[in-house]
């Protein structure tokens, strides 16, 4: 069903731009939360690497996108009502997967080398409202690229 290869090089690919990211938006334009502009430049962003990154997933030729058109005419809604379906289940798989390779990298690299010895903890930055955003925004996007990619199947 998921490409699981593909979609754990393409979350790396998202975590280490997100990484950058941050750090240019931190060191460069020294903007970091709480500034509103902070916020707003973060999180749309964010939301253009997931939108990108989603749609360059699902851009994979598959055997299945490669099938042709056989099967169209016998129950045609349905087919399509299926394909919305995996479509939208494909997404919400890929948006955690997103979401599991974030919390494994940013635990293994942001949190000791970042967070820690500046007095944070795994749990204050992992379960901070500002992540837990960023992990439902991810999730979400994902779906809804899953569910358009479904549609035009």
């Amino acid at each position: 069903m998921l490409n699981w290869k593909r979609g754990i090089l393409i979350a790396i690919a998202l975590w280490v731009l997100i990484f950058f990211e941050v750090s240019i938006l931190m060191f460069g334009f020294k903007l970091s939360s709480p500034n509103p502009n902070y916020y707003f430049a973060h999180y749309l962003l964010l939301t253009i690497f997931i939108i990108v990154l989603s749609l360059y997933y699902f851009s994979e030729k598959t055997k299945e996108n490669l099938r042709g058109f056989s099967g169209h005419l016998k129950s045609k809604n349905k087919k399509i009502s299926n394909e919305v379906k995996k479509g939208v289940i494909k997404g919400v798989v890929l948006g955690i997967l997103f979401v599991i390779t974030e919390i494994i990298l940013d635990s293994l690299i942001t949190i000791p080398l970042f967070i820690i010895p500046q007095g944070g903890s795994y749990t204050s930055f992992l379960l901070s409202p500002e992540m837990l955003a960023s992990d439902l925004l991810t999730i979400i996007l994902a779906t809804i690229v899953g569910w358009i990619q479904g549609i035009k199947k």
